[in-house]
């Protein structure tokens, strides 16, 4: 769901790499996913913000979007 309250479900066909980087650009946070369900707990020193969210498979850019982040 988007706002999140850091909790988050991904569900990918096959493993893939999460990536979140903040409004400059900095990549804040980083998980490997398998194929499937991913639960997902953003690190508790992220503060509320939006960010950016890419869903990479063998270095191609698969999903991308904007996540709010609101605990």
């Amino acid at each position: 769901p988007n706002p999140t309250t850091g909790h988050t479900l991904i569900t990918v066909p096959q493993s893939a790499t999460f990536t979140l980087s903040n409004n400059q650009g900095q990549l804040v946070y980083s998980s490997n996913l398998i194929a499937g369900e991913n639960t997902l707990e953003l690190p508790l020193y992220l503060p509320d913000a939006l960010y950016f969210y890419s869903v990479m498979t063998e270095g191609y850019a698969k999903a991308s979007g904007r996540l709010i982040l609101s605990r």
